[in-house]
């Protein structure tokens, strides 16, 4: 009985979801009374070091509970309670960018210091470092200076940035205005009262702590490409824990691969020039890498977090 549940389930599977998703096997459920396999992968992914072909590895994604087979004592799949191909799909969809969201969470919180020096977005944050500058110098800022020949809009959206900051305990309000919050003071001393330090490290904390945020409130996508593209460097070195050696033509595959869109070859390029001179990433004459140091980090910070595996159960 046993082994024709077993091929059943199997069969079920390779002719609805392909070689791709596994089969564990079937189980009995006395409160459905039905035997129940649960779906899984072991998802191939391929680690290719241009430098170093010898490096050439296959690393596997281990996927948990992608859905169920269910088999009556017929064994008989009984549709109504067996996952459909979309629901693997969206499962598999979901791992996917669980496994880039976290990547991408590791990489800014490790780098955020480096992507402040891409001077080049600098200006979509000068409502942040207006407020910053002002309070330098003043120590307080009035709701009516704030507001002073600011357009509805405007004033809404400085209100919101405001809000963040005050959020972050950068600023505190008072009364009729704001003035320096406890963190403000902290980073302050932080960099030893350099203006210039000061600006760069507050906006390195905002990066770190309010990114999502930043993207979809402010619809503040400047830094996006430039985000997705560093995590298209770190994510294979994250899966394999050493530097991987990459090319142009190899990122841009890459790329396209994690997030389904593709990237103009000359907007990447200046893209890595920037990220390069940042030292968010490494360049060995026309290979690029992550920053030793950083990834480092990066894999400190991995180690630290709960098993991937485990919020994907709690999402599926």
């Amino acid at each position: 009985m046993s082994i024709m549940l077993d091929k059943v389930a199997k069969r079920h599977a390779f002719s609805n979801y392909g070689h791709l998703v596994l089969v564990d096997k079937p189980e009995y459920n006395e409160t459905e009374n039905l035997y129940v396999s649960t779906l899984r992968s072991d998802y191939p992914l391929l680690i290719q070091d241009d430098l170093l072909p010898e490096k050439r590895t296959m690393h596997v994604l281990k996927i948990g509970k992608l859905g169920t087979i269910s088999i009556n004592s017929d064994n008989q799949i009984v549709k109504e309670k067996t996952s459909s191909r979309e629901d693997i799909i969206a499962n598999l969809n979901l791992f996917f960018k669980l496994w880039k969201e976290r990547a991408e969470r590791i990489v800014i919180t490790a780098s955020s210091n480096n992507l402040v020096r891409i001077s080049e977005s600098s200006h979509f944050f000068d409502p942040i470092i207006s407020v910053l500058f002002y309070l330098w110098d003043e120590h307080e800022i009035l709701d009516d200076d704030i507001n002073a020949q600011r357009s509805p809009e405007r004033r809404k959206k400085m209100k919101l940035y405001l809000n963040l900051l005050e959020g972050l305990e950068i600023v505190r309000r008072v009364d009729d205005g704001y003035r320096e919050g406890n963190v403000f003071h902290s980073l302050k001393e932080e960099v030893n009262h350099n203006e210039e330090e000061f600006r760069n490290v507050v906006l390195s904390h905002i990066i770190q702590q309010r990114y999502p945020t930043l993207r979809d409130v402010f619809q503040l996508t400047i830094l996006e490409p430039t985000i997705h593209i560093d995590n298209s460097i770190y994510l294979p070195e994250l899966e394999s824990e050493q530097t991987v050696y990459r090319n142009i033509r190899s990122i841009k595959r890459d790329y396209g691969y994690y997030y389904d869109r593709p990237i103009n070859p000359l907007d990447l390029k200046l893209i890595l020039k920037r990220l390069v001179k940042a030292e968010a990433i490494s360049q060995k004459g026309k290979y690029y890498s992550g920053n030793e140091e950083l990834l480092k980090n990066m894999l400190d910070m991995k180690k630290s977090m709960p098993d991937l595996g485990q919020e994907f159960l709690i999402r599926a």
